[in-house]
């Protein structure tokens, strides 16, 4: 079995499959705002930070909380890297900046660098809130 054992890497490769699937199939027009793409990440962070701990308060053995907190943290991958690139199509970049954001050093940056970006043409993205 090893250290890494066949379900460690089904795992790694579903980590790197979710968020590039996701960047590479979004293809609309829509922007994300910088409030609402910081409110995606934090909220993101805290269900991934949250849900363990909440599992475990109320007893849920780690290995049964671990096989529910992956596939919704997975599920939840999807429409933030969405939000990922609409946001970079916001500060008028590409979808490269948004596919650094997988290595897991760069990711920090570059999510702080899109937090605090400024829209490319000066106008707000469209005032209805996004819908995934």
């Amino acid at each position: 079995m090893g250290a890494f054992s066949l379900w460690h890497w089904l795992i790694v490769l579903i980590a790197l499959a979710v968020p590039v699937t996701a960047i590479a199939t979004e293809r609309s027009e829509r922007r994300t705002s910088r409030q609402t793409f910081i409110i995606w990440v934090v909220s993101v962070l805290a269900v991934s930070i949250a849900l363990p701990e909440v599992l475990e308060l109320i007893g849920v053995h780690p290995m049964t909380a671990a096989l529910i907190v992956l596939p919704v943290v997975f599920i939840l991958l999807i429409p933030l890297y969405r939000h990922y690139v609409r946001r970079a199509r916001d500060a008028g970049m590409g979808k490269l900046i948004v596919y650094l954001t997988i290595i897991p050093i760069v990711s920090p940056f570059t999510t702080l660098y899109l937090m605090i970006a400024k829209p490319a043409d000066g106008a707000p993205p469209t005032s209805r809130p996004d819908i995934v």
